[in-house]
């Protein structure tokens, strides 16, 4: 009767500890989900910004090469 009882409490503990173990795998998935979005989003403005500098960097070169082309 008190082995049962024991049995019990201890499988009560490991159903705790395992929610509590889940729960932590979930949060730290959550963490690690919200990083990489923020570096994607991150690298997704990088990336616009420098092909914004590229655009603007060829423009340059093209009137350059028109000036010097032209007379």
């Amino acid at each position: 009767m008190l082995n049962d009882s024991l049995n019990i409490k201890k499988e009560q503990i490991n159903y705790e500890t395992y929610g509590e173990v889940n729960s932590l795998i979930d949060q730290r998935y959550e963490i690690i989900r919200e990083y990489y979005e923020t570096k994607d989003e991150e690298l997704s403005t990088t990336l616009k910004t420098e092909g914004e500098k590229l655009k603007e960097s060829i423009k340059e070169k093209e009137e350059e090469m028109k000036k010097k082309y032209a007379n």
